[in-house]
């Protein structure tokens, strides 16, 4: 009898039944068809996942170890799509963990094999009851969803013990979207609330467990599909268990969008009126105020609670009653009015003002009262007065344009000009003088300008709508002239184009100017780009031509050839015949070379004695070594300048591209580096860069970055080297020398740095770095009582030509407690002739201090007798390139002895440097210079060992003798 009743409620479920063994498979159909009618069968877990999506299914009996997909697997698949469909597990296995791994994946029963009826049995009349319960409580949700569908509430039902939540499909019909489009989960919802209303929903949520609210009620807006927002009201019933602890949450979502736009378009509306701010006031049909708003308090003074409720009677003068009497008559005839009242304000002040009247109906149409809206029209009066202040002072503005401006309307007729324009008027025949018209005016025309010989601009401008500007010509004192007529589109108030506002303007003065500006534009260009001495193109225009060209050669892949040129002791023309003489042979230089070039080539003075050729799509090398040759032949030739005959070479360096480089800047410094290295060959000749010059300038630049770590980290030593009286052996003074205690190359000397730090602009700050360690030492001897002597300091030319170098060497001189008087400087003849006047001018001033000096390697340069007169010099200092092959060599004796007895002449001091040995000191004594510097006496030391001789020799009386 069970088994009866079992089958009969089992025909009607449809079963999903998947096994893999065929045995097994064909043994448990012939049971399962006594059963169920409807089976689908399914032969490993992804046939049975593919047939459980294509099919509806209600039950599902599943073996656990299958291919492809095993029965657990199968199972979680389809419970991530699938709550509700009934599972049951069939395996051999009966351990522990299938059982909680069952449990874990919401499976219904499990059925052990070897298969046993009497179980099946009774484990299907259970799940056929859970069946029927599920078909049951779904059947309730489709009727209570059915019967929500055609209102606007949906339902919605949140289990917070495992965080189900089921949402109905009407509630995503609110919202714009299918069933299928959106999960049932509570992300879905909290991904559309508005975050302004976020936070309020879940601070209600909060109170389920602090407060044990039974009911939830919130108003919040969900973004619909489209972007709108929809406004919903959220009710819930919250179930508890027997803890308190919240386990449910059931309720519905009504779509109030409409209401609640009615509700915010009542308030908006509430509000704009109350802040409008003109007075708006509604009455009942009796006269009895029943609204106020600011306006109506900011215009008559009274507040809305002292006004609603009182006659409308109580705002109008006693003899305007009935005036306005009449005009209620009028407005319920017609349904509105208009007219200009007095009111009476709280102050007892009258108040013109500008009153519209309407009726107040209700939503069937029914006149319920009046209102009225009322404005100030003091403002208009001033505007109106303004307007016309406005007016005459916009005329008094355009009388003051010194150019015609006039107002042309549509029909041609001026209605409005200015001063200049109004004066034209005398001479010009016009029809009628009160609308004069433009074409009248202008070209004393008795019709419109036709447009052919001269482009009307009000025709174009009111088709347009746009600004135009349009040149004229017009013959005065039958002279042309160009006028330049702008025109502007009037609109009126509806934004139509009702004419033009025109001015011109004579403008061939400005053409003519213009084309002078052109002319002289272009010869400022030319001026730019060009040497003002050769004529040829110069750096800027070298500059342009080289990158173009290296982008024209990439382009085609063609490879061209860098030469800088150089002439050869150029310096020595301009020191020995002028400048003028200099600039002369540049000339005649730029152009041999122009004459041995191909016109494709282009030749560029850089500067100075330096020029740069660019020959272009060169197909061998060897043809650049030929005009490298070429061009050293041209400097064979003597050149001849005011009847001197010039013989000069040059140095060429050669880069090519793109073997070379593919910058500009590169190829112009391997170019340079080239040149140099054939001035270091012996200078008249050509030569290639390579890459070992590269490597040179790279050492120069890592020495640079040295030099000024080292300056900042004070690296550098002051030596002191005596100078002694060769008669009496006595120290008279000591010259201080710089040295450079390299951090990994020990101690070098100057020659292998000055150079470096004279070219990067670093030798400032060593000579002043020198200047204060060995002003502030000498001082420290003088306050020992040692009387070192004088304090030789070498200044160079960029020191010297600094602009706050006086004011440095005023702080140093305070700073170290040095004495001015025990200072001697020494600078070289090639610094001062450089620019001999502002030079001697620096001098002087130091000079004024009290500080001696010196013109050091004397005899080495070029000053003349004239400038040295004018110098203002204690010592001429002989160099020691004079005194090192004295007494043998004569030419060198004759130099010396002429130094000398040029000093005395000039009553100068004189002193020789690199006195190495006997025979040149006594030379030097015989001949009159006493004064002796050099390794003869000591070499220069350290002030610590200066110290110890100074102690010798001033303390201990002790004579100076090598």
């Amino acid at each position: 009898m069970k088994m009866k009743k079992i089958t009969e409620k089992s025909n009607n479920i449809r079963l999903l039944f998947v096994e893999d063994e065929s045995v097994s498979r064909e043994l448990m159909m012939s049971i399962l068809k006594n059963f169920f009618v409807d089976i689908t069968v399914a032969v490993d877990g992804l046939d049975g996942f593919e047939k459980f999506q294509k099919n509806k299914i209600d039950l599902i009996i599943t073996d656990i170890n299958m291919p492809n997909m095993n029965g657990f697997e199968m199972i979680k698949k389809i419970r991530g799509i699938d709550e509700n469909t009934s599972i049951v597990v069939l395996s051999a296995y009966s351990e522990a963990e299938y059982f909680i791994k069952g449990i874990e994946l919401g499976v219904d029963g499990y059925l052990l094999k070897p298969f046993d009826l009497e179980q099946f049995v009774s484990v299907l009349g259970t799940l056929l009851k859970n069946i029927q319960l599920k078909k049951e409580i779904k059947e309730v949700k489709e009727r209570t969803e059915l019967a929500l569908l055609g209102s606007k509430t949906s339902i919605l039902d949140w289990d917070l013990t495992n965080n189900n939540f089921y949402i109905s499909s009407n509630w995503k019909e609110m919202l714009g979207f299918s069933d299928e489009e959106l999960s049932n989960n509570i992300s879905t919802w909290n991904q559309r609330v508005h975050r302004d209303d976020k936070k309020v929903v879940f601070s209600l949520l909060d109170k389920i467990e602090t407060d044990k609210i039974e009911f939830f009620e919130n108003i919040h807006r969900l973004e619909h599909k489209d972007g709108s927002w929809v406004w919903v009201l959220g009710r819930a019933k919250i179930l508890y268990d027997t803890k308190g602890k919240a386990i449910r949450m059931v309720g519905t979502h009504t779509d109030i969008t409409e209401e609640k736009e009615l509700q915010l378009k009542a308030t908006h509306r509430a509000q704009i009126i109350e802040q409008i701010h003109d007075s708006v006031i509604s009455t009942d049909l009796d006269g009895v105020i029943t609204s106020w708003n600011a306006g109506s308090e900011s215009l008559l003074g009274y507040k809305s609670d002292e006004m609603i409720g009182q006659h409308i009677s109580m705002i109008y003068r006693e003899e305007d009653i009935k005036s306005f009497q009449e005009n209620i008559d009028l407005l319920m005839k017609n349904g509105e009015y208009h007219t200009f009242i007095r009111m009476i304000k709280k102050s007892k002040d009258i108040v013109d003002v500008d009153l519209s009247l309407s009726i107040l109906r209700d939503e069937k149409g029914k006149p319920i009262g009046r209102i009225g809206y009322s404005k100030d029209i003091t403002i208009r009066r001033a505007a109106e007065i303004a307007l016309k202040e406005q007016h005459s002072y916009l005329q008094s503005i355009i009388d003051g344009v010194n150019d015609p401006i006039m107002v042309i309307k549509e029909d041609y007729t001026t209605s409005l000009m200015n001063h200049e324009l109004r004066k034209t008027l005398k001479n010009i025949k016009i029809a009628n003088s009160e609308q004069p018209k433009c074409y009248e005016i202008f070209y004393n025309r008795s019709e419109p300008c036709n447009g052919i010989d001269y482009p009307c601009p009000l025709m174009d401008v009111m088709k347009t709508k746009e600004h135009i500007s349009v040149v004229h010509t017009r013959y005065i004192d039958d002279k042309k002239h160009y006028i330049d007529i702008s025109a502007t589109p009037l609109f009126d108030k509806e934004k139509n184009c009702i004419g033009v506002i025109e001015s011109s303007r004579n403008i061939t003065s400005h053409l003519e100017t213009r084309d002078e500006l052109e002319e002289q534009k272009n010869i400022l260009y030319y001026q730019a780009h060009h040497d003002v001495v050769t004529r040829f193109p110069n750096r800027t225009f070298f500059n342009k031509k080289l990158k173009e060209e290296i982008r024209i050669s990439k382009e085609n892949n063609m490879q061209f050839a860098l030469f800088f040129i150089d002439i050869d002791h150029f310096k020595e023309i301009n020191d020995s015949l002028g400048h003028r003489a200099g600039d002369e042979v540049l000339k005649v230089v730029a152009s041999r070379i122009n004459q041995v070039i191909r016109e494709k080539d282009v030749l560029a003075r850089l500067g100075g004695d330096e020029f740069t050729v660019i020959m272009k799509s060169i197909q061998k090398v060897k043809n650049v070594s030929i005009l490298a040759e070429k061009i050293l032949n041209i400097f064979r030739e003597p050149i001849t300048i005011d009847s001197h005959m010039i013989y000069i070479s040059s140095s060429i360096g050669i880069s090519l591209y793109p073997d070379d480089g593919n910058v500009s800047h590169d190829l112009l410094k391997y170019a340079d580096a080239a040149m140099y290295k054939a001035k270091g060959e012996g200078r008249n000749n050509f030569q290639y860069y390579n890459t070992k010059m590269t490597k040179l300038a790279l050492e120069r630049i890592v020495m640079a970055t040295d030099l000024r770590k080292s300056l900042v980290n004070e690296d550098f030593l002051v030596y002191y080297q005596p100078q002694v009286n060769a008669e009496s052996n006595r120290i008279t003074g000591m010259e201080a020398l710089v040295r450079w205690q390299h951090p990994t190359m020990g101690l070098i000397y100057p020659d292998k740095f000055i150079s470096l730090a004279m070219s990067t602009g670093i030798i400032i700050e060593m000579d002043r770095f020198v200047m204060r360690v060995a002003m502030a030492q000498i001082a420290k001897w003088y306050e020992k009582g040692l009387m070192p002597g004088i304090l030789a300091l070498n200044l160079t030319q960029k020191q010297l030509l600094k602009k706050d170098f006086i004011s440095m060497l005023e702080n140093i001189l305070e700073e170290t407690k040095c004495n001015p008087k025990w200072i001697e400087f020494e600078v070289t003849e090639e610094q001062i002739m450089t620019d001999p006047i502002r030079v001697i001018e620096i001098l002087k001033q130091i000079r004024d201090m009290g500080i001696k000096l010196a013109i050091d390697d004397f005899g080495t340069g070029y000053s003349s007798l004239s400038h040295l007169k004018k110098l203002p010099i204690d010592m001429l200092k002989i160099d020691q390139s004079f005194i090192q092959d004295i007494p043998n060599n004569k030419e060198d004796v004759i130099i010396t002895k002429s130094i000398i007895s040029l000093a005395k002449s000039l009553c100068l001091k004189v002193i020789a440097e690199g006195v190495e040995i006997k025979e040149q000191k006594e030379f030097l004594v015989e001949n009159g210079c006493k004064n002796i510097q050099g390794n003869f006496y000591s070499k220069a030391i350290p002030s610590s060992e200066m110290e110890q001789v100074l102690l010798r020799y001033f303390i201990f009386g002790e004579d100076f003798k090598n």
